[in-house]
This record gives C-alpha cells, structure tokens and sequence, in this order.
C-alpha cells in the first residue's frame, strides 16, 4: 500500500511561512508505468508530494517532488495588460506573453503545456479588462467584452481562433466590431452595439433581448423568442425564435415560421426598409400571427406577407398596420392583391388616389376621363378596389404603378396602428 502527502508550496520569499504546508494525505496505486494519479487537486496551484510507502511494518517517506502547477480553470477570467499585474492581482487575473501564461500568479510555457495553446490563443484576441469563461480545449466560450482603453479601442479580431468553437459575446461598454471565423456566435448585452460585417459564422448569429448590429454583408440572424432587437437600425420584436437574413442597408428576409408569431417591425431612421417574407423550401410557407409594422419619419417597404396576417397562407390576402409621427409622413411600398381597374390607367389617374368615401359623380369628376365620364361599371369598380384598402377618410394617399398591383401608400396625417388591406 503506498499513500502520498500533498503540500502546498510558497513561493512568496517571507522566511515566517513554512516552504511546504501538507493539506492532504491519500491513498494511491502506482500503475505499471510507475506513474500515481493525484485527484482534487485545486487549480492554479503549487503542489510538491512525498510517497509514503509502508515496509515492514515501518512507513518509509521519498523527499519532496519538484514543485508542479495544477492547470487553470478559466472561469470568469479578467485579462491584464502584462504578467506583473497578473501575478500581483492574485485570483482570476491572466496575462500572457510569447508564449507564457500567467494567472494566479502561476506561470506556464504552453510549448511544454500544450493543453493551453487554445486558451493562449483565445486570449490574445481580448484586450484588458475583457473578462473570459472557456472549457479546457476553447470549444465553448464566453466573453464579457468590456475592455479597451477607450471607444476606439473596439475591435475584437479573433482570426480562425473560434472556427470550431459555440462563442457567447456580452458587452456593455463601447461598440464593438466583431471579426473572425466562429462554428456558433450569440450575442448579448441590453444595448450592446456589433458590427459583425466581417464576421463568418457557420449556423445563424443568434441576437438576444435588447442587442443591436450593424451589417454592411448578409448574414443569417436568429432572433430569439420575446426579444427585441436591433438590425441596421430596423427595430425587430419577435414572439417565438424567428430566422431572418440581415442584408446591407435595411434589407431583412424573414423566415416564415410554421407557428403562431407575432412580429413587429419599427424604422424609425431615414431611409427605407424592405422587409420579405419567404418560407423555407419544405414546407407550406403558413405564417400564423400578427405582423405589425411602424414607420416613423422613414419607409418600409412591404412585399409577400410583412404585415398583419389575416389568412395563415403565406401568399394570401394580408394586412398591414403603420404609425404616422405628427408632421411627418410615412411610407409603405407594396404589392395589392386586387389590382387598380384598368380606368384608372387609361385616364391616366393613377397618382396619389384619396382614399375616402365618393358618390358616383365625385367618381366620375375625380377619375373619369376628359369629359368626366365613366361607365357605372367602373365606377363600381374603382370604389370597390378603393374600398379594398379600409382606411377611407385617414387622410392616406395611393399612387399606382402601370402594373396595377405595385403600390405606394402615404400616410398624410398623423395616425397610431393604422391598418391597411389588400396587400399581397
């Protein structure tokens, strides 16, 4: 039977403190390459051991091992600009250089311990003050990203350092521009700012609660269910897990879900969205729920289903509701489901239509021909495809392209949740 004391060493040079302090004793095998196995052994600490072995009754101790370090737990790590202030700081501070690492005063060569390539790696990319959480091999990986001297000191440049690792990202401090290759990426921080134009991800970027991106290239982006989020500036608040592909400019292509979802949308910045809805290739494309979207001093522009969803089908007749800020005018660009009547073209009427309530003859003055006339037939069917919209009186404009079905709707008066119909 054999048993080994294990001892702490001290390094710290105070000649009061025993150089050895034994805080265990246990019982061990030795294997056939004479090699013993030593378990709950604290990391990130100094160990020397002693073999005890019992002969002829009588208990025999080697001399103290060399001193050997226990490898680090990376957990909650803050990362400091040099090994001085990683050894004086004591517990969860890390530093490297060339090819050391120090953290908790401990020191490794990580061209003897290769164990800690990976981790040496990830925290090349942090700056100080960047705090990190990894496994051993950096598989899965979370930073707290709050470092840097200042807000230009924002770029995070992980190379191939995560191409086969699920990293976690929060920051809440500065933008931050987010660049390398990733297996998995998400994202998070209650007003956390990314530019991730030059990051490569191999499953969707996964945004949570609260976080906006800039994008200036597409990107698959996974909205995750009750959060709302920010993409170049187009405001998303989802009800379940939605996947879209974030485009430059304000370009979303959004998944349609095969469940129940409420969505809304909000430009609220100059210039115009465009937000698509596709289904994936399998199934039937449906799309149940409520998609709401609101302009506010900007345009959206609304093609296949990015509104409120009365039919479940996906190409279906749908609604879409808008919001006018006082003085200002938004815009929606849309396709109808019921296309403008051909009278409207031929007498050249189809620019900014009234949407409001006529009598046959305000019909005929308004959109018949030189002589202000107009076959009944026509005049009902212009009120029926003006009436098809549902907002008559809401101080809203139509203009009509030469296909009949492209449509550009103005919101000319302030107006909150104001529904429109007859869009494709």
């Amino acid at each position: 039977e054999y048993k080994i004391e294990v001892h702490t060493v001290n390094f710290s040079g105070d000649p009061t403190k025993p150089l050895y302090t034994k805080v265990d004793t246990k019982t061990v095998t030795i294997d056939e390459n004479d090699q013993v196995t030593v378990d709950g052994l604290n990391p990130t600490t100094y160990y020397a051991f002693r073999l005890i072995a019992t002969v002829e009754g009588n208990e025999v101790n080697s001399e103290y091992s060399d001193p050997i370090s226990t490898l680090p737990v990376f957990n909650s790590v803050e990362k400091t600009d040099t090994l001085e202030e990683a050894e004086e700081a004591g517990s969860n501070k890390v530093a490297i250089s060339g090819n050391e690492i120090v953290m908790n005063g401990v020191h490794y060569d990580t061209n003897t311990i290769t164990e800690l390539q990976p981790a040496k790696n990830v925290i090349a990319g942090l700056k100080a003050g960047d705090v990190v959480t990894m496994d051993d091999d950096a598989t899965v990986v979370s930073l707290d990203l709050d470092g840097g001297a200042s807000a230009q000191d924002h770029t995070r440049d992980f190379g191939s350092v995560f191409a086969n690792s699920t990293v976690e990202i929060t920051n809440n401090d500065y933008s931050k521009t987010i660049t390398g290759d990733f297996k998995a990426l998400t994202l998070k921080g209650t007003g956390a700012i990314y530019t991730v134009t030059g990051a490569t991800v191999k499953t969707p970027i996964v945004l949570t609660n609260g976080v906006e991106v800039a994008v200036e290239a597409t990107k698959d982006c996974k909205v995750e269910a009750g959060a709302t989020v920010k993409i170049n500036k187009v405001e998303v608040t989802t009800s379940e897990d939605v996947n879209l592909e974030a485009n430059a400019g304000k370009d979303l292509v959004v998944t349609a879900n095969t469940v129940a979802n409420d969505l809304t949308f909000v430009n609220s910045t100059a210039g115009s969205a465009t937000i698509t809805f596709e289904g994936e290739p399998d199934n039937t494309s449906e799309q149940k729920g409520t998609i709401t979207i609101k302009t506010e001093g900007g345009s959206v522009e609304v093609t296949n289903g990015t509104a409120t969803i009365t039919d479940p089908s996906l190409t279906g007749n749908k609604e879409v509701t808008v919001s006018a800020a006082e003085g200002e005018e938004s815009t929606v660009f849309a396709v109808t489901e019921m296309k403008a009547p051909e009278v409207l073209k031929t007498n050249g009427k189809l620019s900014e239509i009234e949407l409001k309530d006529y009598t046959d003859d305000e019909i005929r003055t308004t959109f018949g021909d030189k002589n202000d006339e107009m076959s009944q037939a026509d005049v009902i069917a212009v009120r029926e495809y003006i009436n098809s919209f549902g907002v008559n009186g809401k101080g809203v404009k139509v203009s009509v392209g030469e296909d009949l079905a492209s449509v550009t709707i103005v919101l000319t008066e302030a107006a909150q949740n104001l529904t429109i119909g007859n869009l494709k």
